[in-house]
C-alpha cells in the first residue's frame, strides 16, 4: 500500500538524518582538531564537509515533510473517498426505502384501508341489523304476555270488598328505613 511505502521512506530518511547529523559532528570535531595542529587546509576542507552534511540534513528535513503532508493528505483522501461512498450508499438505502413508500402508495394505501373500514363497518352494521330485527315485535309479545300472567294473577286472588280501589303508585319515593341495631 501507498501508505507503507511512505512510511518506510520516512524510516530510511530519519536513519540518514542521524548518519548525517553524526557525520557533521565528526566533521566539526575534524575541522577544530585540524585548526590547533595547523593545518588550515584541512580545517577548512571538514568545514565544507559538515556545511555540505548540514544541507543535506536540511533537505533531507524537506524531504521528511513533504512525505509526511503526502502521508496525511492520502489518508484524508481515504477517510473523505470513505464518507462519499458511506453517503452514497445511505442515499440508495433511503432511495430503495423512498420506492417502497412514495406518496402515491402511501395515498393509495390510505384509500384501500378507508374502503376495508367501510366495508367493516357495512357488515357491523348488517349483523347489528340482523339482532334489531323483530326487536320492538318481540318485546310488545313479551308486553303483552306479562298483562297476561298479571291479568290471570289477580284472578286468582280473593281481594273481597277493596276490588273496586284503584291502586296507584305513592306521588314520593318511600324513604329506606334505617336498620334497627
Amino acid at each position: 500500500m501507498t501508505i507503507d511505502r511512505l512510511e518506510q521512506q520516512c524510516d530510511t530518511i530519519e536513519k540518514r538524518i542521524t548518519v548525517m547529523g553524526n557525520k557533521v559532528t565528526d566533521s566539526k570535531a575534524t575541522a577544530l582538531a585540524k585548526k590547533k595542529a595547523g593545518d588550515i587546509r584541512g580545517a577548512t576542507l571538514a568545514l565544507k564537509q559538515m556545511k555540505m552534511y548540514e544541507g543535506e540534513i536540511t533537505k533531507l528535513h524537506g524531504q521528511q515533510i513533504m512525505l509526511e503532508q503526502q502521508k496525511l493528505t492520502i489518508q484524508s483522501t481515504h477517510a473523505d473517498v470513505d464518507v462519499v461512498n458511506s453517503l452514497k450508499a445511505g442515499n440508495q438505502a433511503i432511495s430503495a426505502m423512498n420506492a417502497q413508500a412514495d406518496v402515491d402508495s402511501i395515498a393509495e394505501l390510505q384509500d384501500d384501508m378507508a374502503e376495508t373500514m367501510q366495508e367493516v363497518q357495512e357488515r357491523q352494521d348488517l349483523f347489528a341489523a340482523v339482532a334489531e330485527e323483530g326487536h320492538d315485535e318481540a318485546l310488545a309479545e313479551l308486553d303483552e304476555l306479562e298483562a297476561e300472567m298479571m291479568a290471570g294473577e289477580l284472578e286468582g286472588l280473593d281481594i273481597g270488598p277493596m276490588g273496586n280501589i284503584p291502586i296507584a303508585a305513592p306521588a314520593q319515593p318511600v324513604a329506606a328505613q334505617p336498620a334497627a341495631a
